[in-house]
């Protein structure tokens, strides 16, 4: 075989391929450089698109143990076909002249006419070009197509303890606002049967919006259940502290608002350790190991004061939140709070219950201040991921028309519209189809992106 000509893999020749399946799961442990794939799959990965695929579907769930080896040579297969170049094919061989039929060997008759007279050598001209060689047969163009992989669509045990649904949704309104929450399944589970390990909750306490999105480990069998005890722990503990609590720095004095800021990060450090303290319980009562009930935390917490708005968020693991608002200028920009534990290169998921993870909430707080803020976002990796860089490519989640990440599609084939372009247009959706229509927003498809999606958007409600 050829070398410089990848072969199509499909699963059940890599899974026998034991060279191939020991090289690409190497590289994997080692880190994924992007040399070693090359060299591996011998196929072009400095492609931006395609690196971006291995870290979202691959990396960064291998590495923090959300997909199992088994699942991460499935994932290596789907990208590769997906992104492989065809194959050349072979020209076709040169037909062979056919012989010439036998005849009977006859005597040949004496020729009498005169022997013809021999014709001189004619030599060729010195400045004569020299003949082109022969063409050679033109190479098919023909792609070759993969065979792309049947995604399986399997229901998760009915009778399970621990059951939760596929996908879930609410709609609520929090003072002037409008909560509106959705997390559906994601493909990887669906092809396997598994449970969804995503969860959200969402509150009010007085001035205060509280909402929360947790993350289960896919290799953690009870992440789910983690995840939800952590949301509804967090909820309930902040509202609890924010009950009573009224801002005491009067409105645009900045100064004087640090000392409702550190109040306010006190109050979030405390709710993480009571959501983490809620798990690990859990874990000791079920008589299981911490890394079964594996799960991250994102918390925001957001308050009007006077002609501005305070959102302050504490971010546990990998996810993302986003504020929208318009600048003086009148142009839309979003902030990112919180930085993710998984970056473009990062090796390592913390989770709420990774040991003396909280002696850093403190310093996972984080603020933003904003006058004209227009729509909160608070999602699971399965949404930011598909952003990454969040920092550049979110504001697309929200004013997208439609959203420009390529590749991405709804699940009827359409371009996707940011949530602010469609979603939450007022009147154009019926307010009691908001949730089911969140639901089948995160149901686009994007290569790579197989993950649990969970997305909870607040916005101004509609008078």
């Amino acid at each position: 075989m050829d070398p410089q000509q990848p072969r199509r893999v499909d699963r059940t020749d890599y899974t026998t391929d034991a060279s191939t399946r020991a090289r690409a799961l190497q590289a994997l442990v080692d880190g994924l450089k992007l040399s070693d794939l090359q060299r591996t799959w011998a196929f072009n990965f400095e492609n931006r698109e395609i690196a971006d695929d291995v870290m979202t579907a691959i990396l960064t769930p291998y590495k923090s143990g959300a997909i199992d080896y088994k699942e991460a040579q499935l994932r290596w297969v789907d990208i590769y076909n997906e992104h492989k170049p065809p194959a050349k094919a072979s020209p076709p061989p040169a037909a062979t002249p056919a012989a010439p039929p036998p005849t009977a060997t006859t005597t040949p008759e004496p020729d009498s006419s005169p022997p013809a007279a021999a014709q001189p050598a004619t030599a060729k001209p010195a400045s004569a070009a020299p003949e082109p060689p022969p063409a050679e047969p033109l190479e098919s163009t023909m792609p070759v197509t993969p065979v792309k992989p049947q995604w399986n669509n399997l229901e998760p045990p009915a009778d399970d303890p621990d059951f939760v649904l596929n996908e879930t949704s609410r709609v609520e309104r929090l003072n002037d606002w409008q909560a509106i929450g959705a997390s559906v399944r994601g493909k990887s589970h669906a092809h396997k049967g598994t449970f969804r390990d995503d969860a959200f909750d969402m509150a009010t306490c007085g001035d205060w919006t509280l909402t929360a999105v947790s993350d289960g480990a896919g290799s953690s069998p009870l992440s789910r259940v983690a995840a939800q005890i952590a949301c509804a722990k967090v909820v309930k503990s902040l509202q609890g502290t924010l009950a009573n609590y009224t801002l005491s720095a009067p409105p645009g004095d900045m100064e004087k608002l640090n000392s409702d800021l550190t109040r306010l990060r006190s109050f979030l450090v405390e709710a993480g350790r009571v959501a983490q303290e809620a798990v690990l319980r859990e874990v000791n009562q079920r008589g299981l190991q911490v890394r079964d009930m594996y799960a991250t935390l994102l918390v925001m917490v957001h308050t009007a004061w006077g002609k501005h708005e305070i959102v302050a968020a504490l971010q546990v693991g990998d996810g993302a939140i986003g504020v929208l608002f318009e600048k003086d200028s009148g142009e839309q920009e979003c902030t990112v709070l919180g930085d993710a534990d998984h970056g473009e290169y990062s090796s390592e998921t913390r989770f709420l219950t990774t040991p003396g993870i909280d002696r850093e909430f403190s310093s996972r707080v984080k603020f933003t201040v904003k006058s004209r803020i227009q729509c909160i976002a608070v999602m699971s990796d399965g949404v930011s991921d598909d952003f990454f860089p969040e920092e550049k490519r979110l504001i697309q989640l929200f004013c997208g028309d439609p959203i420009s990440v390529e590749g991405m599609l709804s699940s009827s084939g359409e371009p996707v519209p940011g949530v602010l372009t469609d979603l939450l247009v007022p009147g154009k959706h019926s307010a009691a189809n908001l949730g089911a229509d969140l639901v089948a927003w995160l149901q686009y498809e994007k290569r790579g992106s197989f993950d649990d999606r969970t997305l909870v958007l607040l916005h101004r409600s509609p008078a």
